[in-house]
């Protein structure tokens, strides 16, 4: 990814659960890379939006202390609600306060351990609760 002319901008990433339903996130949860510390994010800005037109809700920013240990490439992770991969390098962030359930969640990753390294990650995990959904009745004139 060239990155030239817009290296202070954060790494998005947009998160739709099942369009049909809306989710309240508990936990942010992210997993090392096989590659350098370096690259690793330090810093993180979650939102959420109610629909799709909606305007972005920050539910939590705030650091991450990834661990200095790498994760193998291509290693499948087994990891739960409850809790992540435990044969697995990660760090989680609760977010047990959020009450708020919304439809999409964008992650935004302002800032690497090294402002010089471009960042990398092995996986990134949104534990929570999905809500129900409920059919759309057709309406009668």
């Amino acid at each position: 990814c060239d990155r030239a002319g817009i290296e202070n901008t954060p790494t998005t990433i947009v998160f739709s659960p099942p369009r049909s339903q809306l989710s309240i996130v508990h936990k942010l949860r992210m997993y090392t890379a096989n590659t350098s510390t370096n690259s690793d994010p330090a810093s993180f800005i979650l939102e959420g939006r109610v629909k799709p037109d909606a305007e972005w809700e920050i539910i939590s920013s705030g650091d991450l202390d990834l661990p200095i240990d790498r994760n193998g490439r291509g290693i499948p992770i087994q990891s739960s609600y409850e809790s992540g991969d435990i044969n697995l390098q990660y760090t989680e962030v609760s977010l047990s306060t959020n009450t708020k359930a919304y439809w999409d969640y964008k992650l935004s990753i302002p800032a690497t351990r090294d402002p010089n390294s471009n960042l990398q990650f092995a996986e990134v995990e949104l534990p929570g609760l999905l809500l129900p959904s409920f059919p759309v009745s057709p309406r009668l004139s």
